[in-house]
């Protein structure tokens, strides 16, 4: 059985050129207000997203949140143990994210951090009602670092840390993902087969996302 584990590239790539930058990847993925979902506690609380409105992606990392336009969860609906949250819309800003003015931020503010928070707030604004329209939810699945005996037969992988430390190996399994079609790990989701059909054109850019396909061996 093949599964897939989707993770959100956080590292900086030269060969990419603006596109691998840490600007561009904000820009892309966007942020979120601090609400935490997690899987079973309910109710649970509609994410307000942060994003630049010159980029509305199908399927991108807020924060730690998958996002998936509302296109892509109609298609997701009907799978078990997955819920669906829709998004609200807390602020929106308006920067160019062509070569030039990416760089340009890039030379401007050095570290990602506070640096970019200060940049950023002054550029914070309600949305309009065109961006309203733009619909989004968070995909809530259960979170593992290794899976318990129930499910038998697992597989230890190693994913690519989120950031510079690395993360403790993922324990999966057939039986895991026959209940649970997709999983959170830190920042990596890994996906059944069906699933990661569903999403593959949208995470295909090898500078903004890991793809990483698991054999579990049997």
């Amino acid at each position: 059985m093949r599964v897939y584990a989707i993770c959100s590239n956080n590292s900086v790539r030269g060969p990419a050129g603006y596109r691998g930058t840490w600007a561009y990847r904000m820009f892309f993925h966007g942020d979120a207000e601090p609400v935490i979902n997690r899987y079973g506690e309910r109710p649970y609380r509609a994410l307000p997203l942060i994003r630049n409105v010159r980029l509305m992606p199908e399927v991108f990392v807020a924060s730690i949140s998958l996002i998936v336009s509302s296109m892509i969860s109609d298609r997701l609906r009907d799978l078990s143990n997955v819920d669906l949250v829709p998004c609200t819309w807390g602020k929106v800003y308006d920067y160019p994210v062509d070569p030039a003015h990416v760089n340009e931020l890039v030379s401007q503010v050095p570290v990602f951090g506070a640096d970019i928070n200060d940049w950023l707030e002054p550029r914070l604004r309600p949305p309009d009602t065109e961006i309203i329209t733009q619909r989004y939810c968070e995909v809530v699945v259960p979170v593992f670092t290794s899976i318990s005996e129930m499910f038998v037969r697992g597989t230890s992988f190693d994913l690519p840390p989120p950031f510079a430390e690395p993360q403790e190996r993922i324990i999966t399994s057939r039986e895991l993902h026959e209940r649970y079609p997709i999983v959170e790990c830190g920042r990596s989701f890994i996906c059944a087969e069906s699933v990661y059909r569903i999403l593959e054109q949208y995470v295909s850019d090898e500078y903004l996302f890991r793809i990483l396909p698991l054999d579990l061996g049997y």
